[in-house]
């Protein structure tokens, strides 16, 4: 009979998905309120109800965090929901897409970033 070795754990609390959740909420609602130059780590870690030092266990930096953010709100899509067929398809996409106030908010916001936070419209 041979015996199994626990995983080994990383060092520290586990972390929280309800944090995470919370700080990329926060970050997102931030960044279509106030857009990208105008939102600070302090701001998110509040809104989500997080100290800042939480936000930076899990974010080297603004950008990073705005970045995830982004990414985590369009995470409903399949990989090949960009394959259009054709431009007729693809408008119809787009058409449905920006019948959201928020998701016309988004565009505006990363195309007002794009000069200053250039990673947000490269990684998004």
């Amino acid at each position: 009979m041979t015996e199994r070795a626990a995983p080994a754990r990383r060092p520290g609390r586990p972390r929280s998905r309800e944090a995470d959740t919370a700080i990329l909420g926060a970050a997102l609602d931030l960044l279509l309120e106030r857009g990208a130059a105008q939102t600070s780590i302090e701001q998110v870690a509040q809104r989500a109800g997080v100290t800042r030092a939480t936000v930076y266990r899990r974010f080297a930096d603004k950008t990073a965090l705005l970045v995830q953010a982004i990414e985590s709100s369009h995470t409903d899509h399949e990989p090949s929901a960009l394959d259009w067929p054709d431009v007729e398809r693809m408008l119809t996409d787009w058409t449905g897409y920006l019948s959201r106030p928020r998701n016309r908010r988004m565009l505006r916001r990363l195309h007002g970033a794009a000069d200053d936070y250039p990673e947000l419209i490269r990684r998004s």
